[in-house]
């Protein structure tokens, strides 16, 4: 049996509800505090640049990007001090945050697959952070996001305020297709 090519640590801050399900630790419900967790994603050797390899059943590493480990956090202040001893295993010119900001229609699963396959594929050379707003994860529920993204901006600003806690040298902050106006509410309220 073969397993991952690679494995991608992804540290997440999320404003989701954590749930009892550990193949979707955190739902679609709006938490009224931030959860914070890290999970290693393995990338699958079949992997095709640009493209999430899932599965509908239980993800086969060999085929399917799966979650490896499910480490989750208390409080921001542990969050920041895992995303320091992450930074400080690279050489310094790798001290860096790769934040990513999924789009409308993500479950939790779906976002943080996207932030690993954006970080492999891309050779980002930062820790990959990933911040889910809870997105329904479905097709007709367009209006549940929208406001589920102008909630979120809370939560993304004080992600990005740990962000500014850690010992990075610089932050790359990256929005896709709804998580852009959550990226530019969070940024005005910082403003």
């Amino acid at each position: 049996k073969t397993g991952p090519k690679a494995v991608i640590p992804v540290f997440v801050a999320t404003s989701r509800e954590r749930s009892d399900n550990l193949s979707l630790p955190y739902s679609a419900k709006r938490s009224p505090k931030l959860n914070f967790s890290r999970i290693d994603i393995g990338i699958p050797p079949t992997h095709k640049n640009g493209q999430v390899e899932k599965s509908s059943t239980k993800p086969n590493p060999a085929r399917n990007f799966a979650a490896t480990t499910f480490q989750p956090y208390d409080t921001g202040a542990v969050f920041v001090d895992r995303i320091n001893a992450e930074l400080a295993k690279r050489p310094a010119n790798q001290r860096e945050l790769f934040i990513f900001v999924h789009g409308y229609n993500n479950n939790f699963a779906d976002s943080v697959f996207r932030a690993a396959q954006m970080s492999y594929d891309f050779g980002i050379p930062a820790v990959t952070v990933h911040y889910s707003w809870p997105s329904a994860g479905s097709l007709g529920l367009y209006v549940y996001d929208r406001d589920s993204a102008t909630f979120g901006r809370d939560g993304l600003a004080e992600t990005l305020r740990l962000a500014a806690k850690t010992k990075a040298s610089k932050i790359l902050l990256v929005g896709h297709s709804m998580g852009t106006f959550v990226v530019m509410e969070a940024l005005r309220e910082l403003a």
